[in-house]
């Protein structure tokens, strides 16, 4: 029987987010391919959009509970942490978004390793 996850993400108030992550990869259609492709066309984010995304992406581990937990490829005792929630874009628009924090040992401060967009939020909600 697997652990049940914390409510929230360990540490979220010093989560990291590596500026390389979001301008290289997440805003990058050729470092992140459909990653970027999707936020550009769902949300409207662009190469110029990191402020905002990395914002959005903090909010996510704010607000939303740890969904799933498993052990960290690399370093040993590691946590890898999976928070899925709702963003919004620069367009306006809303989307679900799952997103992968990791923890290198107990007390180290969160860090962003992947996020990716689940599907539209239609409507209200």
């Amino acid at each position: 029987m697997g652990e049940v996850p914390p409510a929230r993400l360990p540490g979220w108030e010093r989560a990291r987010i590596a500026p390389a992550k979001l301008s290289g990869y997440l805003l990058d259609p050729a470092g992140g391919g459909q990653k970027a492709h999707d936020l550009e066309r769902f949300l409207g984010y662009g190469p110029d959009d990191a402020e905002r995304l990395h914002a959005e992406l903090l909010a996510v581990a704010a607000a939303f509970p740890v969904s799933a937990t498993r052990p960290a490829r690399h370093p040993p005792g590691g946590v890898r942490y999976t928070v899925d929630g709702v963003m919004s874009g620069p367009n306006e628009g809303r989307a679900r978004v799952r997103t992968g924090w990791q923890v290198d040992a107990p007390g180290d401060d969160p860090y962003l390793v992947t996020a990716f967009l689940l599907g539209r939020v239609r409507g209200g909600g």
